[in-house]
């Protein structure tokens, strides 16, 4: 059974659906026999069941099962794995399975890509954050903020909505607004920085994490 390169696909033929695992093809029963892509013994008697079968390169021809459940083995995509149906337009279904160690190869290929991809995105992003300085002040003007409103939530300056009036016991007050205070003046004094940089030994990268709140554009 002859496999197709995408770019030259037989007449009548075309990918349905691609995965690590394998590629749907979808045709004619005439155009998948006679480009190369089905034998007669493979489609013989087919029905409406999904037919799962194995094809090795020396012509050897053996239906593993057909129905529901998938009884496809690493050990049969070794010798060459398929599995076909008759779709409810006659069109038939033809799906060719790669071998393990041909899956692992797309996965780490396609990791390898995303990996590049976030990098590159990862650098315009350190590009946009760099060319703005006054990112790490504003994220402390945030932080204070934030640190005013739990100061105004423990006096009972601001409220919950939908809430009853709930507060701390004077004892339990006064230390929360000196931690606060404490807080208070540990960020004031304190200089953020981005971090968008790992060094390991002499080697100094990027960590796209960094930036995963952050849009382009």
């Amino acid at each position: 059974m002859a496999d197709a390169e995408h770019t030259d696909l037989p007449h009548g033929v075309s990918i349905r659906r691609e995965y690590s695992s394998g590629v749907e093809y979808i045709g004619t029963e005439q155009a998948l026999l006679a480009g190369g892509l089905l034998t007669p013994e493979a489609i013989e008697g087919l029905g409406r069941f999904t037919r799962q079968f194995t094809m090795s390169p020396d012509g050897s021809f053996l239906i593993v099962g057909e129905g529901k459940g998938k009884r496809i083995t690493h050990r049969h995509r070794e010798i060459g794995a398929y599995a076909i149906k008759r779709l409810h337009d006659e069109n038939i279904s033809l799906f060719k399975y790669r071998t393990r160690l041909e899956e692992m190869a797309i996965d780490y290929a396609k990791r390898e890509q995303r990996e590049r991809e976030a990098q590159q995105e990862a650098w315009q992003l350190a590009k946009k954050a760099h060319s703005q300085p006054d990112f790490p002040e504003r994220w402390k003007n945030g932080v204070l903020y934030h640190v005013g409103q739990v100061e105004k939530l423990i006096d009972g300056k601001l409220v919950f909505t939908d809430f009853p009036d709930i507060g701390l016991k004077s004892r339990d007050l006064e230390a929360a607004k000196q931690a606060v205070s404490t807080l208070r003046d540990i960020l004031q004094c304190a200089t953020p920085v981005i971090k968008d940089k790992i060094q390991q030994s002499n080697v100094v990268s990027l960590r796209p994490s960094a930036f995963e709140y952050m849009k382009l554009g």
